[in-house]
């Protein structure tokens, strides 16, 4: 029997689709045309593992069948199987409707789940058998999206989280709101910027000066050039008094960010309760 909670399975599929792909507020194109899903089989109760292998002739043999001990019905065992010539025969003795073939090569990779029931990453489709997977559970998705939240604090953070957090959001009573990506963005910073600029236009008390037009750099620094004339912090985005940099009378949105509010329909916002 498995005792573990987690057997994870990784495999290629082909244009797969998300259960909850019409209403995602933040779905693309990425969620209809699926390359790879995880699936953790414990939690599709498959709790039992039974290993046989290759016989003396070194002809095909099946090396680990995973099951559901209260399922009496075979057709759903999940067959792993080695070719120790390196070919994809036939399997010998059982056969199940769901089958993954190891190379020689891949030896290895059976043994480690043997061992600790943790993962097994298939890379050729092909030796994918009898997996008919068309639409899949949003948590087995292999997407990830840029996360921003706002905190009542004035801070702010800016993460990469699986895309189905969206659905369940875990609230923190110290954040304002979550603001998930809708589209794949090069790097954290444009994204950060255009999430900032969001919640300017919200009225949202947070540290604008990543923004600022009076926010320069100096040898890898970032420096306010008004700290002199205007008293303000002059590290403005290491300043711990935050309260010293929010609300500043001084702050000009920077015109060359090109920031556009157009944008923001690549935003889905997660308001906190």
């Amino acid at each position: 029997m498995i005792k573990d909670k987690n057997l994870w399975l990784s495999i290629p599929v082909e244009k797969v689709s998300c259960e909850k792909r019409k209403e995602c507020r933040i779905g693309n194109e990425n969620c209809d045309n699926q390359k790879r899903i995880t699936l953790n089989l414990c939690e599709h109760k498959y709790d039992k593992c039974t290993e046989k292998y290759t016989d003396e002739k070194g002809s095909t043999k099946l090396c680990l069948t995973l099951s559901r001990s209260q399922e009496k019905d075979q057709r759903d065992n999940i067959n792993i199987i080695l070719s120790s010539d390196g070919n994809n025969e036939k399997t010998g003795g059982e056969v199940a409707s769901r089958t993954i073939k190891l190379k020689k090569q891949e030896l290895e990779n059976i043994e480690y789940i043997l061992q600790n029931y943790k993962e097994l990453y298939i890379t050729d489709i092909n030796d994918i058998i009898g997996f008919k997977i068309k639409e899949v559970h949003l948590d087995t998705l292999d997407i990830d999206v840029r996360k921003f939240i706002a905190f009542k604090s004035g801070k702010y953070y800016i993460e990469k989280v699986p895309c189905h957090s969206y659905f369940h959001d875990d609230a923190r009573k110290s954040a304002m709101l979550s603001l998930y990506s809708k589209k794949s963005f090069n790097h954290d910073e444009e994204y950060r910027k255009l999430a900032l600029y969001y919640c300017l236009e919200k009225k949202l008390n947070l540290r604008y000066c990543e923004l600022c037009f009076f926010l320069s750099t100096d040898r890898g620094n970032s420096i306010c050039i008004k700290y002199k004339k205007c008293q303000t912090p002059h590290y403005p985005m290491e300043e711990s008094n935050i309260q010293e940099v929010i609300n500043c009378p001084h702050f000009r949105l920077n015109k060359k960010l090109n920031l556009d509010k157009k944008d923001f329909k690549f935003i889905a916002e997660r308001p906190m309760p």
